[in-house]
């Protein structure tokens, strides 16, 4: 509950004096990065949430504040490996490596964003997740072509850094978009459960 207070209060704030007051005042100048591939600006403001395990590519608990709360990585989809309605799809096991990978045994910052809501239709947490570096996890996943840019309903903050993304890693035939693998038909080959 406080995690969502603070993001409303930063966004009011934000909405008043406008992104540059925030900036100013909520980061230090070396804890500010610019944003480019693999990397976005990162707030040191909020605590860190301490990954109790990956669930699949795009879906993670973590510890919050001493709450076991589970996170939809906002922006992105990798092929489902658990769905209870779906196969195991293409590059499904390869992108829920890559993020165990990436996230287990880690502590994460979580960002949400104002303009997607605060829990997807199955009530998991909707965030983008950061490593204590600045690390966008949302972003390293779509820019290495373990999942794709997902837009729900509405753009969102890093909309326009994701589809570059996809577009450098399907130009580049990375991952899923390998003619090797799936060619980005994640239906292609799905395994039976």
């Amino acid at each position: 509950m406080r995690f969502a207070k603070l993001v409303f209060i930063l966004a009011l704030i934000a909405c008043v004096y406008g992104l540059g007051y925030v900036q100013q005042h909520l980061t230090s100048p070396e804890k500010t990065r610019e944003t480019t591939p693999t990397t976005a600006n990162a707030t040191s403001t909020q605590e860190l949430s301490r990954v109790i395990r990956v669930i699949d590519g795009d879906t993670i608990v973590v510890d919050f504040e001493g709450v076991t709360t589970t996170v939809r990585l906002l922006g992105v989809d990798t092929p489902e490996t658990v769905h209870p309605e779906k196969p195991v799809q293409c590059f499904g096991p390869e992108a829920s490596a890559k993020t165990k990978e990436l996230l287990e045994g880690q502590s994460v910052r979580l960002e949400e964003d104002p303009t997607q809501g605060h829990l997807d239709k199955y009530g998991r947490t909707l965030a983008y997740v950061f490593l204590p570096d600045g690390t966008l996890i949302d972003e390293i996943l779509i820019s290495q072509g373990y999942g794709k840019e997902y837009t729900y309903h509405t753009a969102y903050k890093y909309q326009t850094l994701f589809k570059k993304d996809e577009s450098l890693a399907r130009a580049n035939q990375l991952g899923l978009w390998s003619p090797s693998t799936c060619s980005g038909d994640t239906q292609k080959g799905a395994a039976v459960r």
